[in-house]
């Protein structure tokens, strides 16, 4: 089968003894692919063959279930929110959503459907959040570089060294520094901060 799908949502549904009982499988805009009981593995492992990444709650677990056969790249999404630092353990779809990132999904089905749903909005979820966390990151990177510019590119050690008990009234360090501050302010001197870690000071002009 083609590929033509790039992410599909896949749940394994358990009973209380650890059976697989059902296995479903939505597509990116939340539509229902396939739903269907252990005994048809070979039409999932079709559906998964046909798209391109198959997000799971956990990639060992689901791979031992589903067996050989399925060549796609697999997305964990307990993984996934750990890496992030999210709380991620093996607690089921509906209780990772809520403890990891407080998704309420009540309103969802518990079967293996809702799963595959509650796989697909939790993912969707994770991925807006590291858009965020990275776009924070790049302007955190973006602030510190601008303050960088106001430290010489050469003889520092020509600039006094300040500890934490001579620095003068109105001096700030690096973290202190606004951007606002950058036009007021110049470059001082080394200093070290409270665990002895060598940074810069500045003074206003």
């Amino acid at each position: 089968m083609n590929k033509k799908y790039e992410k599909v949502y896949l749940a394994i549904k358990q009973n209380d003894n650890g059976d697989v009982v059902e296995i479903a499988v939505v597509d990116q805009s939340g539509s229902l692919l396939l739903s269907t009981a252990p005994d048809s593995l070979q039409n999932v492992v079709e559906v998964l063959n046909s798209s391109d990444t198959v997000v799971v709650q956990e990639a060992r677990f689901t791979r031992r279930i589903i067996g050989v056969g399925v060549d796609v790249n697999m997305v964990c999404l307990e993984s996934m929110a750990s890496k992030m630092g999210f709380y991620a353990e093996w607690v089921g779809m509906k209780a990772l959503c809520w403890y990891t990132v407080g998704m309420d999904t009540d309103h969802l089905p518990k079967d293996a459907a809702g799963d595959a749903e509650r796989t697909r909005l939790l993912h969707t979820y994770l991925i807006k959040e590291q858009a965020r966390r990275d776009k924070v990151t790049e302007a955190r990177y973006k602030r510190e570089h601008r303050k960088l510019a106001l430290v010489p590119k050469q003889n520092i050690k020509d600039y006094p060294y300040f500890g934490q008990s001579n620095r003068p009234a109105g001096y700030k360090t690096m973290s202190q520094l606004h951007m606002c501050d950058l036009t007021h302010y110049e470059f001082a001197g080394a200093c070290c901060d409270t665990y002895g870690n060598l940074g810069y000071l500045f003074k206003p002009k």
